[in-house]
């Protein structure tokens, strides 16, 4: 099992700095085995590695933080919560540059040689993350907790929000933006609620 995930690590990591143009020798030099090795673990070789590895980064982009804002919800959490707490997980999930290119390759530059389910699971997954945060900020406008603003507008901004975060990290090598996180989210925030003067 040990030998299994030092190997998804390292496809993990070639395919985010490569892309697809990566060989099983490059795993195998990388972890110290023979190549032949590589197919005790993944008999079908390359594009099954890489399957287990975006269905385990699935797991943990999408499962793991839906079911965290799921608790939340069942924890009697108010929309704001949720939503901050949703925003940090998100950011706070890419903790490597090399996460952070995985997914730029997934979601902007998919190719025809990736499975076609993975990918509709992908962006199936995506759109469900879209419309559970849109339907929270509809009640926190319903009930007045920020300003009536259209509800796609101000979903976007979330989301577009936490992209440019990313954009930030990857552009300007900054490990230090992670520290403004919180603050980022304060000030988004704080352009929503409706404050009385």
């Amino acid at each position: 099992m040990y030998t299994k995930q030092k190997i998804m690590d390292s496809a993990f990591n070639l395919f985010a700095f490569k892309g697809k143009d990566f060989s099983l020798n490059e795993i195998a030099n990388e972890i110290g085995i023979k190549k032949a090795s590589l197919y005790a673990h993944f008999a079908e070789g390359k594009d099954q590695i890489l399957h287990a590895v975006i269905e385990k980064e699935i797991e943990e982009y999408f499962l793991k933080i839906q079911d965290k804002a799921t608790q939340l919800i069942n924890n009697g959490e108010d929309g704001v919560v949720i939503l901050e707490k949703t925003f940090l997980d998100i950011l706070e999930y890419y903790d490597s540059r090399a996460k952070l290119l995985f997914w730029k390759r997934i979601l902007l530059f998919p190719t025809d040689e990736f499975d076609s389910d993975l990918m509709n699971r992908v962006q199936a997954l995506s759109r469900e993350r879209f419309e559970s945060i849109k339907n929270i900020f509809r009640d926190c406008i319903q009930k007045e907790i920020i300003k009536n603003v259209d509800v796609n507008v101000v979903t976007l901004s979330y989301f577009s929000l936490i992209q440019g975060t990313l954009s930030e990290i990857i552009i300007y090598d900054d490990e230090n933006v992670i520290t403004y996180f919180k603050g980022i989210w304060d000030l988004f925030w704080s352009g929503l609620t409706n404050v009385k003067e």
